[in-house]
């Protein structure tokens, strides 16, 4: 269980929230009739393409941006006409935006001086900043003497002595290379659960919001697609976008025989199945069947044997050996497949120009509306 960090945690609620900006083409609606209620000490990570509201409904709970109408709600008042500076909020940028002539410690208490705290009370915050962020023995240091996951960790150090009660993070990790960025990621997290502070993260990377989130929200043109947890988003999306936009998707289309409550019964590439379906299906038209690579499994052929199988037959067009991992393109009667198979055993992995059985656990397989 989280631990409380002020008697009211950080409760933040956004009511039908519209922003609107005036183009030379008219009103252009970013961030279209949003509701989200971040309960506190969740982290939840706004996910979804350039240009889809994310960062603007970010800068709105911020305080750099007005809603054109709607209600943001702190612990129950509404706070959209408080400045930036008096909300009780903390923010990490992307480019850590740390001040060049200052140390390490001296960064971190910038804000606590702005706030005129006492000098014995801000040494004792500032000292558990750097021990939290393991910066104690940098903190002599000026930003240029770090390496980029140092900097961002003063940047984090510096958010969190202020003691908010909301942190609010705009794709903090995008500057790190790969690998730092991944360390990070864990650093964070764990920080985060330690000190149960609410917290709303912006990305575009759902590498990102799978690992740090308790919820993400999908956001698509200004609107919500979907609002779960990361598992519940990545295994039953709610629409094509959010399966295609959160990991790798396969979709094979599906001629639906009969519509249950939750589940689909169609003919996928020639074999009845049924298979869980979203609330969504039973109205739907035209219905596909969500695969996931991983989900997937090859069985080689025989050679001359390739009709044995109707329907499930594949030929391999490309096999991509990772080491952990192998990945197969392969041609079905719907298309091009992606399938994906971990920790290989090298003598049995298919390769290109042969022929294959293709098969699924049908409880790992997801059935959408085609639109």
């Amino acid at each position: 269980m989280k631990d409380t960090h002020t008697e009211t945690n950080g409760h933040v609620v956004l009511s039908n929230i519209v922003k609107e900006f005036p183009t030379d083409r008219g009103i252009f609606r970013a961030v279209d009739n949003v509701n989200i209620d971040i309960q506190p000490g969740e982290f939840l990570t706004l996910l979804g393409p350039s240009g889809c509201g994310k960062t603007t409904t970010l800068r709105m709970v911020a305080g750099f941006e007005t809603p054109t109408s709607g209600e943001i709600t702190l612990d129950g008042k509404n706070i959209v006409s408080v400045p930036p500076e008096n909300r009780p909020m903390t923010m990490v940028f992307q480019s850590y935006a740390l001040f060049p002539h200052l140390t390490v410690r001296q960064n971190i208490e910038y804000g606590l001086k702005i706030k005129k705290m006492k000098k014995a009370e801000m040494a004792t915050a500032v000292d558990a900043a750097l021990a939290s962020m393991s910066l104690t023995n940098l903190q002599d240091r000026a930003p240029s003497q770090l390496s980029g996951g140092q900097q961002q960790r003063v940047a984090l150090a510096r958010a969190i002595v202020m003691q908010p009660k909301v942190l609010l993070f705009d794709e903090p990790l995008s500057n790190l290379d790969a690998k730092l960025r991944e360390r990070m990621r864990l650093e964070l997290r764990q920080m985060q659960r330690r000190l149960g502070i609410t917290s709303l993260y912006v990305t575009h990377d759902q590498s990102e919001a799978m690992t740090l989130s308790d919820r993400v929200l999908v956001m698509n043109n200004g609107m919500i697609e979907q609002i779960a947890t990361p598992e519940e988003i990545y295994r039953h999306p709610a629409s094509v976008f959010v399966a295609d936009f959160i990991g790798r998707a396969n979709f094979l289309p599906a001629d639906v025989l009969s519509k249950g409550e939750g589940v689909v019964t169609a003919n996928v590439l020639h074999q009845q199945v049924t298979v869980p379906a979203h609330d969504s299906v039973a109205d739907a038209d035209e219905v596909v069947v969500l695969l996931r690579p991983e989900s997937l499994r090859l069985s080689p052929l025989a050679p001359g044997s390739e009709e044995a199988i109707s329907g499930t037959t594949v030929r391999v067009l490309a096999t991509v050996f990772y080491g952990d991992h192998v990945e197969y393109q392969v041609e079905s009667e719907a298309g091009t497949v992606v399938v994906i198979e971990s920790d290989p055993d090298v003598g049995a992995i298919s390769h290109e120009g042969e022929w294959a059985t293709l098969s699924y656990n049908t409880s790992k397989a997801w059935a959408l509306p085609a639109a």
